[in-house]
């Protein structure tokens, strides 16, 4: 394909390559402007950046094992219930130059995050899953009109796409919009139990940050992160994933605002990583435009990258030469989770609750009624085990006939309409809403037909 008589291929400094220019070119011109409007990071500002936050952070974590670094049998994984307190970067001084950078930079980045017992373990968990087929493509997954219309196949083309934005082949080095494989995994996932050290250390963390320390961590570094954190109690599942080297795996430019989350947790798992290897995260400038690469990041083990999932963190993976696995968690907050037609089967299928809350605390939390909350809790207990696929079939099967206001299962009832559509209620709530809207004089919006 590189290689072709009267055609015309474009190789990048990564390996990637372009064919079929001659056709269209909107791939090469997209990487010319790339090359032409992307403004290097300003090395001053960010070598101050890295030692008044993540330098210290360092500091401190080697002040925590008397000056040395922390040996890789100095603290055992904890799987069981989670103990506050239990990570160097856990004390006061710890937790103000997070905040503090979440605050100032929008991104905070902690090196020797779990214990190195605990990292070794998650690694070899992700590379097994990898390795053992349970990733699919994440453009496959995405689907074909997920990164917008600039993307999307040329109308002109008919049948067959001249850009192939896609690589649709999975032709190695070949330009693709991104080319990472993963997997979803919640926090009773056999598949990867060694990934629970991780999660616990990640709610404990969220909850240090959210509450005011006893010990005085509550200075002015902190910024409004607090608050800013505040009524999260859901996070996504885990997704685990690989950015294979061979075919030069990236992930172009965007920001994570889609996901309704309020903050990325990215774990690296790459032992060795150097510069050569690539796979940095970049990330750019506050505003939504910005050309001006704000950091690279190198993807090495035991690191913890945490950043704003808005507008202000506009970031991309930089292809890869090695293979490069990451753990990425987002947190939300719990009135965001339990909105939309569908928030019980989203909840259920893809939600854990943030430790220590139990999922019923959880979905009591985002303002549902009791009758939802025990729903809810019940389902979660029933899918307690159950493989991917028996879990979405049990929740098409039973979610539909929940009311969405009292949480019991009816198959008599009706569906909303206007800003209810999609919700189902059974018929005691309906008839009860009914005479409330009739009596008041609203009889022009509400539920579809009389059940």
């Amino acid at each position: 394909c590189v290689c072709r008589q009267n055609g015309v291929t474009a190789v990048l400094d990564a390996g990637i390559f372009i064919a079929g220019i001659e056709h269209n070119p909107k791939l090469l011109l997209f990487e010319l402007r790339y090359l032409a409007t992307t403004m290097p990071a300003d090395s001053e500002v960010v070598v101050a950046r890295h030692q008044a936050c993540f330098e210290s952070l360092q500091h401190l974590r080697r002040q925590s094992s008397g000056g040395m670094e922390p040996h890789a049998h100095s603290r055992k994984p904890h799987v069981g219930a989670m103990h506050f307190g239990s990570h160097w970067w856990s004390c006061p001084e710890g937790l103000d130059l997070i905040a503090g950078s979440l605050a100032a930079n929008k991104y905070a980045i902690v090196d020797g995050f779990l214990p190195q017992e605990a990292q070794d373990a998650c690694a070899a968990a992700v590379q097994a899953l990898y390795d053992g087929g349970h990733m699919v493509s994440g453009l496959a997954e995405q689907g074909a009109d997920s990164h917008g219309r600039f993307w999307a196949p040329d109308p002109g083309a008919g049948a067959r796409d001249e850009v192939d934005a896609r690589n649709a082949a999975g032709e190695a080095r070949k330009w693709t919009l991104h080319g990472d494989h993963r997997v979803w995994l919640g926090d009773d996932d056999e598949r990867a139990t060694a990934l629970r050290a991780l999660t616990e250390a990640l709610d404990e963390l969220l909850r240090r940050l959210q509450v005011a320390d006893a010990a005085g961590a509550t200075g002015a570094s902190r910024g409004g992160v607090r608050e800013r954190l505040g009524g999260i109690d859901f996070r996504e599942h885990a997704m685990a994933t690989c950015y294979p080297g061979t075919t030069r795996s990236r992930y172009l430019r965007h920001c994570d605002v889609s996901r309704g989350a309020v903050l990325t947790a990215i774990f690296y798992l790459n032992q060795n990583w150097t510069e050569e290897d690539g796979g940095q995260l970049r990330i750019f400038g506050e505003a939504p435009t910005s050309s001006r690469v704000k950091d690279d990041i190198l993807p090495v083990a035991n690191r913890l990258l945490l950043f704003w999932a808005s507008e202000e963190v506009p970031h991309e993976v930089r292809a890869t030469s090695r293979d490069r696995f990451t753990v990425t968690v987002w947190f939300k907050r719990a009135a965001e989770a339990v909105q939309g037609p569908n928030f019980l089967m989203d909840l259920l299928y893809r939600h854990n609750a943030v430790r220590p809350l139990t999922l019923l605390e959880a979905v009591r939390r985002g303002g549902c009624s009791e009758g939802i909350a025990q729903q809810a809790a019940r389902l979660a207990a029933l899918l307690l085990g159950r493989g991917e696929e028996e879990r979405l079939a049990l929740l098409r099967a039973l979610v539909p006939g929940i009311c969405r206001q009292c949480g019991d299962s009816s198959a008599e009832g009706a569906s909303g309409t206007g800003e209810y559509d999609g919700h189902w209620f059974c018929r005691c709530c309906w008839g009860g809403w009914k005479s409330t809207s009739e009596l008041c004089g609203r009889r022009e919006v509400g539920i579809a037909a009389d059940p």
